[in-house]
């Protein structure tokens, strides 16, 4: 079933108040994301008055609002829903949980351009670093061998383990958010004409402006140019893909000869097995037009929420797989992941925060009908 004809079906459901309660949470979701504002006017030409009425309402009411959310388990948690709509929206719920295990947080290993390895929790841990207080300072005054070494900068590398993440801001302003599982390769202070940096897995960049040197990510084979911008880089091994999602401002994105300029709303794609441009339907990646160069695929309405979501705490699902969405808990919970059958193919949609345990993120998840057995760091997803 196309995802337009399930937003129509949902949109159906709540004007003939017969939608279920996951279903009520999965539409509050998406009207906020602006995802039924079509359906919803559809639906006012052949309905009853009273109906009409209430549709009008939700489109007035949330053009811009906060998704509705429950309570579960004493945390606030928004329910995820999966891309068919059944008779019985409330499946039985199998978990069997042997342990728990806690969501990730703040940690990271600090490589220091003499090898030596420092281990860091909070941000101010690296503030103080670079301080000064126990390192190297980035004015080469004092500490550890200073900016450059020989006239060469001096390189650091910044690395979360799974279950972990990590904020820094660089020598220049630009802040950084590194997801789990991810690193990042920078020089104590920026020297020349480029603002270089390294990294893989997962990060968000807040560029400090700086016109006369642009900042250049590189990520695998895909480089990122800008001068003053807020964006994502998305370059973990196990996906498909390699992609820049672009908040703020402007970046190009390059690979080889090929190169693109992206606006606000847009993002890069790269195969990261063939490093030719993805072949994508029109409904992937949210939804909006996609066109290809010879290496790199563009699409033009990206869903920017989605790609900043894991930085502000949550979880968003939108349009993802039950693979897709364990590779996640994967890196965040530091767990290995089996299917105990073949993968379902259904879609899901909604938001879950990073700060809940294992177990309340898989009674979310039960509640759509996905059950699972967790044993030691091992969580199997059942048929």
């Amino acid at each position: 079933m196309r995802k337009k004809e399930l937003y129509r079906i949902l949109v159906h459901r709540y004007v003939s108040r017969t939608a279920s309660p996951e279903e009520l949470q999965v539409f509050f979701h998406l009207l906020e994301k602006g995802k039924l504002q079509r359906q919803l006017l559809e639906a006012t030409q052949d309905t009853p008055a009273e109906a009409t009425g209430r549709v009008r309402l939700m489109v007035r009411r949330y053009g811009v609002a906060a998704a509705v959310i429950i309570a579960l388990a004493g945390t606030a948690i928004i329910l995820l829903w999966r891309g068919g709509l059944h008779k019985d929206a409330t499946p039985a719920f199998v978990s069997v949980l042997h342990n728990d295990i806690d969501p990730g947080g703040d940690r990271a290993t600090l490589t220091l351009g003499d090898g030596s390895l420092v281990q860091l929790g909070s941000e101010a841990d690296y503030n103080r670093l670079q301080n000064g207080r126990g390192g190297e300072r980035a004015d080469g005054a004092s500490g550890r061998g200073g900016a450059t070494n020989h006239g060469r900068s001096l390189y650091r590398v910044l690395a979360t383990p799974a279950g972990g993440q990590y904020r820094l801001t660089l020598a220049d302003g630009t802040k950084v958010w590194l997801n789990s599982q991810s690193s990042i390769r920078f020089p104590v202070a920026f020297a020349g004409n480029t603002r270089l940096v390294e990294v893989t897995g997962e990060a968000y960049f807040d560029v400090a402006h700086d016109a006369r040197r642009p900042f250049v990510v590189k990520a695998g084979k895909m480089i990122v140019q800008a001068l003053g911008t807020e964006f994502n880089v998305h370059a973990y091994g196990d996906e498909s893909t390699t992609k820049t999602t672009l908040i703020q401002g402007s970046v190009r994105v390059i690979e080889g000869a090929d190169s693109l300029l992206l606006t606000p709303g847009q993002e890069g794609l790269t195969d990261v097995l063939a490093g030719n441009g993805v072949g994508m339907s029109s409904g992937g990646g949210g939804g909006g037009a996609i066109t290809n160069s010879e290496r790199i695929t563009l699409n033009s309405s990206a869903d920017t929420a989605q790609a900043a979501a894991w930085k502000d705490g949550y979880f968003d699902f939108d349009n993802l797989d039950i693979q897709a969405i364990m590779r996640q808990f994967a890196r965040w919970y530091d767990i290995r992941i089996v299917f105990a059958g073949k993968p379902g193919a259904a879609l899901f949609a909604g938001r879950l925060q990073r700060s809940l345990k294992l177990s309340q993120v898989m009674i979310g998840l039960g509640r759509m009908g996905v059950h699972s057995r967790l044993e030691g760091r091992v969580l199997t997803i059942l048929p």
